[in-house]
């Protein structure tokens, strides 16, 4: 609810903004009813092209995930895109990625596995949620303990994968 309410907020500041602009390229014109509704409707598309070029994510998870058997259990690579971090403003308009991979391993091959069960390094969160292995469908819905802010955390890797099995040569 606060990332709707912080939208429209945005909107609403930058639909004032560029108000504002067209305001003061167009106030040496005779400002007649008509040139203030088009002043109004342009900085209306102005304002929620803005708005939709930074509410859409180029981020991606690819649709194949890697499973490996191994003799302590399972490792499942998955892949996607993820937008790098932004330190300037030509950066945050670029709206670059990068390939980004996240590798989890899991105690058994197939059925429903508990993300209690699935082992962490010291000193980071567990797990909550689920992992589904069916067939030839992976199904992730896992979410991190967060012990520090008492919340759950959804993982960005969420969502159904096909899967490709890795043999070891």
């Amino acid at each position: 609810m606060g990332t709707f309410i912080a939208g429209i907020f945005f909107f609403i500041l930058l639909l004032g903004l560029t108000f504002l602009i067209t305001s003061i390229f167009t106030r040496f014109i005779n400002a007649s009813n008509g040139l203030k509704l088009a002043r109004l409707i342009i900085s209306g598309i102005v304002a929620g092209t803005i708005v939709l070029w930074f509410s859409v994510s180029p981020t991606t998870n690819d649709e194949v995930a890697t499973i490996e058997q191994r003799p302590e259990g399972l490792l499942i690579t998955l892949t996607g895109q993820r937008l790098f971090m932004v330190h300037d403003p030509i950066s945050m308009l670029s709206r670059s990625t990068y390939a980004d991979t996240f590798k989890i391993e899991l105690p058994r091959s197939n059925g429903q596995i508990n993300g209690e069960e699935i082992p962490t390094r010291s000193g980071s969160y567990s797990y909550s949620g689920t992992i589904n292995i069916e067939q030839d469908l992976l199904l992730i819905d896992l979410y991190r303990n967060n012990t520090d802010d008492g919340t759950l955390d959804e993982l960005s890797w969420n969502g159904t994968y096909k899967i490709h099995r890795q043999s070891k040569e």
